[in-house]
This record gives structure tokens, sequence and C-alpha cells, in this order.
């Protein structure tokens, strides 16, 4: 049987010959720059035992790019944890609420109500998600429009 005194020392031999980084972890990093093909970031790892480094993005295909805001943050690790190979990905989310639409893509833009009679003729517009008041002889008229500009800071082919 080992007795503890050895078992220590052994234990502390093993953790000085491994590295003090677990490259098949993921680490949070704040991003600082990101280079002009979008291909990668420079990023300042939350951790301190992990120096600042220059990272390639994980993107959503070969012909994707993304923008992504210096101050944001980014999951950090190592490409089948090889530390020559740093990657970044898992993009936190921003303050931001919106969906993103397509360049294409139709939208509602709400109905104009036409209401007719002897007395003359009437147009109301009922903005998108409200419900255009039942009044017959009235005629709804659905407005939609077409997405016909894109986002400079995401793209997805």
């Amino acid at each position: 049987m080992i007795s503890d005194r050895v078992k220590a020392s052994l234990e502390k031999l093993i953790r000085a010959a491994l590295p003090t980084v677990d490259y098949y972890a993921l680490y949070r990093a704040k991003v600082v720059s990101q280079s002009s093909d979008k291909k990668k970031v420079d990023v300042k790892p939350d951790n301190p035992k992990i120096p600042d480094l220059t990272a390639e993005l994980v993107t959503f295909g070969p012909k994707s790019t993304i923008t992504i805001a210096s101050g944001s943050y980014v999951l950090v690790g190592w490409d089948g944890g090889d530390p020559s190979k740093p990657i970044a990905m898992g993009f936190y989310a921003a303050s931001g609420t919106k969906e993103i639409a397509r360049k294409g893509d139709t939208a509602d833009a709400g109905t104009l109500v036409f209401f007719g009679g002897t007395a003359g003729a009437t147009l109301t517009y009922v903005p998108p998600g409200v419900t255009a008041p039942p009044a017959p002889p009235a005629t709804n008229i659905p407005i939609s429009a077409e997405i016909d500009s894109g986002s400079d800071t995401l793209k997805i082919d």
C-alpha cells in the first residue's frame, strides 16, 4: 500500500507535468478586435491562466461571416485540444431583442381598412399584430413588404 506522503508526492509530480490550462474546455473571453477578413478575433480571456490570443472564428458555414463588436464576449477553445489551434465560438447574445430577417423575406406591414358608404369613404390603418375592427361593410386590405436590404454584421449562405 502507498503511504500518504508517497501518494501526495506522486500527485504533485503529476500535476507539475500536466498543463495548467485544460485545452478541451471552453473559456469566456472578451473580443478586443476582429481581422478585416472577419475570420479571426483577438480576445482577452477572463481566466488569468490563459494569455491574450488570436482565435479563428467558428461560423455558420464556409461562406458565412459575422462581425463581432469589440467588447462582446465569445467562448474560446482549442480544436481537438491542440494549443496551437485556438477557436472562438458561442457568441454571447447582445442586448438586442429583435429577430433577424433575410433580404427577400416578406413582412407584415399592417392592414388598411376601407369603409365605404353613401357619405364617402374612409381608410384606417391598423398596425401589424392588431386585429382590424369588424365593421361591415368594411374591406380589409393587407399590406406586406419585402426586405430589400440586409445586415452588414451577419451573413448566412
